[in-house]
């Protein structure tokens, strides 16, 4: 259990549980959770969790060197042992690491089949992760007094993972409310998911909407989670009749300008009938103020953008794009125009 609050409410916590279970260690300050390091600044309570020593004692996958032993050779036993090992292992980082869960992902997809080509990709990733790996920094003082809003970046690949599936993903910040909306700002990562779809994309449009469409259902999942803490008082009764006016903000951003005009213009066509679900039910969150605004941005912006892809080619196992930035500076940066509700904006 690790909640938040004001030392007198922790007190009553601790104490109540102790009643119930007996003596319970409390922890604060600083101290380890499953191999998760956790700084609590007691001044300003920003928290941060750091797996850089958990990560750092994974090791690669010894590759047997034999003679004549080519790229999409199989994997030996103790090989595929290891690999397995290694995937989970990075799999847990992703408990801090957005980047970390997509690979994983990719590399649980590559299960199938393991090979020498297999292995090398996973320890390529392993040292990419050595070497850039960023605590996750929960900087609670840098949003405290301002007013709040949940902005998410979600973004798909199309057709890049076995079977013509596409691989799926999303971050959710929440950041200080900016003057008309614009995406740049303080923020802090508050959710984030990068898997395979579990339906073929036909197109690129697809695709993305699915990926918008995880998204949206995270985001109105935090925004009942907010309003819940911020609402403690609130009767269950009262907490399932909750308007959208009441909730945090929800601005949900994109970078494909078809998935955009799809939702904002009434008269234009999606020909994909399965499709059109997933359009009208956004829509009509659009409409009834779940979904705050739609955006576009360029790819170059798109933090999730690097969740989505792996290169099997070895020369760089993750493209980082804004994510670093964001996750190490609570920072979002938008470089090129966007777009808010239709609108072009240009951030200097």
């Amino acid at each position: 259990l690790m909640p938040t609050g004001d030392d007198k409410e922790i007190d009553i916590l601790h104490s109540e549980l102790e009643k119930r279970f007996g003596k319970v260690k409390k922890n604060h300050g600083m101290f380890t959770h499953f191999g998760m390091q956790v700084l609590q600044d007691l001044t300003t309570k920003d928290v941060t969790f750091d797996q850089a020593k958990y990560i750092h004692e994974l090791l690669p996958i010894e590759i047997s060197k034999s003679k004549g032993r080519t790229q999409d050779a199989k994997l030996e036993a103790q090989e595929q042992t290891d690999f397995r090992s290694l995937a989970c292992g990075i799999a847990w980082l992703a408990l801090t690491s957005p980047v970390a869960q997509a690979a994983a992902s990719m590399l649980q997809g590559m299960l199938g089949e393991l090979t020498v080509k297999s292995a090398r990709v996973a320890n390529e990733i392993l040292d990419y992760l050595q070497k850039n790996y960023t605590p996750l920094k929960l900087l609670g003082s840098h949003l405290r007094g301002k007013k709040l809003r949940l902005v998410s970046f979600s973004d798909s690949s199309f057709a890049n993972r076995s079977g013509k599936y596409c691989q799926g993903a999303y971050v959710i910040f929440v950041c200080a409310e900016e003057p008309d909306s614009k995406l740049y700002g303080t923020c802090v990562p508050a959710s984030w998911r990068s898997t395979k779809s579990k339906r073929v994309a036909v197109s690129t449009l697809v695709a993305e909407t699915l990926a918008l469409t995880g998204a949206c259902e995270r985001g109105m999942e935090l925004q009942e989670f907010f309003h819940e803490i911020f609402c403690s008082t609130a009767s269950p009764k009262a907490l399932l009749n909750v308007s959208s006016e009441s909730m945090l903000p929800l601005d949900v951003v994109v970078d494909c300008e078809d998935l955009e005009k799809a939702l904002l213009a009434p008269v234009h066509h999606v020909s994909n009938k399965s499709l059109n679900i997933y359009i009208a039910a956004l829509r009509h969150d659009l409409m009834t103020g779940r979904i705050r605004s739609v955006c576009w941005c360029d790819t170059e912006d798109m933090i999730a953008n690097c969740l989505t892809k792996i290169d099997l080619r070895g020369a760089e196992p993750i493209i980082l794009g804004n994510m670093l930035q964001a996750m190490r500076d609570n920072e979002i940066v938008m470089k090129s125009p966007y777009k808010v509700q239709g609108l072009s904006l240009i951030h200097i």
